[in-house]
């Protein structure tokens, strides 16, 4: 449990599913900021992954971009700011 004031780091990567590049990153800091989280930053790493061999032999690698997040809960009485997304 993530106590005021707590902070949450987590790496994940976006996906491609038909072709159409996921976005990941920006989902899941909308559903942080739906619980009441601040997203600090959102971190891009300068080498992302590419995408799987089923999707390379239909519509060719296409690097895709590979994040840090870091998300806050807000004490109690302070203001939430989502400072948005930062990075590359």
């Amino acid at each position: 449990m993530l106590g005021p004031g707590g902070t949450v780091f987590m790496v994940n990567d976006n996906v491609r599913y038909g072709g159409e590049e996921v976005p990941v990153d920006l989902i899941l800091s909308d559903l942080a900021r739906s619980f009441g989280l601040a997203v600090e930053r959102i971190w891009t790493l300068p080498r992302g992954k590419g995408n799987s061999s089923q999707q390379m032999s239909a519509y060719g690698r296409s690097e895709l971009r590979k994040c840090v997040y870091q998300w806050r809960k807000p004490a109690p009485g302070a203001g939430s700011i989502a400072r948005g997304r930062q990075g590359k």
